[in-house]
């Protein structure tokens, strides 16, 4: 039996197979362009960088197609199937991945499971050791903010912005979308757009409640009980398959 462990960003033998068979493609055709190209443009180097543009664009949807992991995140984002989604995180980290990865599916899992049970949520987040790798790390570091965000923590949430402003000063859209959020859950302060950051109609399910939940604090944190009704109703009908997010609905409604 091969227990080899499988490479960093790896979560199934078929990835790796596809992985594989995509880059073989990738070579063979790319070979063949530049022959083409090369009938055509006397300059050889200018045959290699007009080839390899699209080849480097067309490889990267491949990859992307192949992604379980990414795969399995668009499907939850329109199903919020969080069973389904559980399942098959612990499928993959039956697979023999790298401890990177373990990581990585941790995180994803406590990301989603702060939808159903934010206890469960809560040890997951903790039990995670600092990835090294920097795409993981940053999903860290992120969900840092979103961990005293949801445990209504302000001065941590804070702590945890003002170090992720300083790992990753670029973000600019993510840091504002966190210092958004922090301005929903954790403060009264009135925000004149909040209608136009968090909409409710023409985005996909997960969008969709995620929004309606925002709103609901929103409005209740300021004392506007009817509105945060109504954003509680839109839960009630939309996330019955997230506890959590039910069971804070009916305390509104209720």
């Amino acid at each position: 039996m091969n227990n080899k462990t499988l490479p960093l960003g790896r979560f199934t033998k078929k990835q790796g197979t596809y992985t594989t068979i995509i880059m073989l493609f990738t070579i063979v055709v790319y070979y063949m362009i530049i022959t083409l190209l090369h009938n055509i443009i006397s300059s050889f180097a200018l045959c290699l960088v007009l080839g390899g543009i699209p080849m480097i664009f067309v490889s990267l949807s491949m990859f992307m197609l192949i992604d379980p992991m990414l795969k399995l995140n668009r499907k939850f984002n329109n199903d919020l199937d969080f069973n389904y989604y559980e399942s098959k995180i612990f499928e993959f980290k039956g697979n023999n991945i790298h401890s990177e990865s373990n990581k990585y599916l941790d995180l994803m899992l406590y990301n989603y499971m702060n939808l159903v049970d934010l206890n469960k949520a809560n040890r997951i987040y903790e039990r995670i050791t600092e990835p090294q790798f920097r795409n993981y790390k940053y999903t860290y570091d992120l969900l840092g903010v979103m961990y005293a965000i949801n445990n209504d923590n302000y001065k941590l949430a804070i702590e945890n912005l003002e170090e992720f402003k300083q790992l990753y000063p670029r973000k600019s859209k993510q840091i504002k979308n966190l210092e958004m959020l922090i301005k929903v859950y954790l403060t009264d302060e009135v925000i004149d757009n909040v209608l136009d950051l968090y909409k409710v109609e023409n985005v996909n399910k997960i969008n969709k409640v995620l929004n309606a939940s925002a709103l609901l604090h929103y409005y209740q944190k300021r004392n506007d009980i009817e509105k945060a009704r109504h954003y509680a109703k839109i839960l009630l009908d939309n996330a019955t398959t997230l506890p959590r997010l039910i069971n804070i609905a009916k305390k509104i409604v209720e």
